[in-house]
């Protein structure tokens, strides 16, 4: 396949800019609508499903060009690895300036063999960080060197993203943040009364999430401050007569299992509750922590998420802690008996959450793709 130059954009045309994504996320949609509003280029995103298998959302309209691609996809554990084969025909049809890719599976390779073909700008949007893409495989770094180097420009939601880039070879002047965020104005804080539930668990029930994790830091906290510790399990998944037999075995613990909670749901869940646990083996970064957050909820999580460091800053507005029992055990004992500390960090949450908003996400989209297509270094 032979390659073109890339040409500069030119001034009289209003560019195209295709971005290929999997599905549509409740998170992505408001970003995508606000950015499809201005007016010096084009956005149309080209999705390869309506909904994945495991996907319970709720979407807001989508107000933005989209197309639903034919849908195909081969699951490998809980990840669907899509292969539209329609990718190059409607590339064609649309003739983009720029194509942004989301990840690196068959139908994005197929997008960024055709950018390459037709001299288009290149984008990158991903979540990936540099503790979550640790421990891939050669095939799979081989790929990501193979694109890296032709990037314009690279979007991410976390600094752990823009470390990810740089040990690619990503100029940071290249680089643009768009958080992951939650809609923070749904969420009402009361900072002004005691919580009716000591811990909220909100996610999948799957082995990479630990909901059986957050159970036995509950029930070890029930044992020191000898007293019952209530729970609020809100999700489902492969790992539900688990979860629900071990809430039944462990001591100290009451616990409620409302099921996978739709957005508008959510923050009542919150609401109710002094502490967010979020024991994760990995997440890119964590929208669950934005709820919390924006919910007056300190959350205790892990290092493997994108969110740690960041929107969950150690001491201030939660703990960060590795997947040790007893250091668990300890944060949350301090969490839900120092009232003066919980306010305190319950305000900090708030603060830290108010900048991650879906305007601030489209702008970093909208910045980069402008300096994309202007060809910038």
């Amino acid at each position: 396949m032979n390659t073109v130059v890339s040409q500069p954009v030119t001034a009289t045309a209003r560019p195209r800019v295709v971005l290929v994504s999997n599905n549509p996320a409740p998170y992505r949609i408001p970003v995508f609508n606000t950015v499809a509003d201005v007016p010096d280029f084009e956005l149309t995103v080209l999705f390869s499903t309506e909904r994945e298998p495991t996907r319970q959302w709720d979407l807001s309209t989508m107000r933005f060009q989209h197309a639903f691609m034919k849908s195909f996809f081969l699951t490998w554990k809980e990840t669907f690895i899509h292969l539209n084969t329609d990718v190059l025909a409607r590339l064609r049809a649309l003739s983009p300036d720029m194509v942004i890719l989301t990840g690196f599976n068959p139908t994005n390779l197929l997008a960024f063999l055709y950018a390459r073909w037709r001299g288009c700008r290149l984008g990158l949007l991903i979540d990936g960080t540099d503790d979550t893409e640790a421990r891939l495989s050669g095939i799979h770094r081989w790929v990501r060197k193979r694109i890296y180097p032709h990037l314009d420009v690279a979007f991410g939601p976390s600094e752990g993203t823009f470390r990810l880039y740089d040990q690619y070879g990503v100029p940071r002047t290249r680089m643009h943040k768009s958080h992951l965020c939650a809609n923070n104005h749904l969420f009402k804080p009361r900072l002004d009364t005691e919580p009716e539930v000591d811990f909220i668990f909100c996610g999948r029930f799957t082995q990479e999430k630990h909901p059986d994790f957050a159970l036995r830091v509950a029930s070890a906290v029930a044992g020191r401050l000898g007293r019952t510790v209530s729970v609020l399990m809100v999700g489902s998944g492969p790992m539900d007569d688990e979860v629900r037999a071990l809430a039944a075995q462990l001591p100290g613990l009451r616990v409620e299992f409302p099921g996978f909670a739709k957005q508008h749901e959510l923050p009542a869940h919150y609401a109710r509750c002094a502490v967010s646990l979020f024991p994760t083996a990995g997440d890119a970064w964590g929208v669950v922590a934005n709820e919390s957050c924006a919910s007056g909820v300190p959350v205790v999580v892990t290092p493997h998420a994108g969110v740690a460091g960041e929107l969950v800053v150690d001491g201030v507005s939660g703990f960060v802690r590795p997947l040790d029992l007893q250091a668990w055990t300890d944060v949350c004992v301090t969490l839900v008996t120092d009232h003066g500390l919980r306010a305190a960090m319950a305000r900090q949450s708030i603060d830290l959450v108010s900048t991650y908003t879906f305007d601030n996400a489209a702008q970093g989209l909208i910045d980069g793709i402008r300096q994309g297509l202007r060809g910038d270094a």
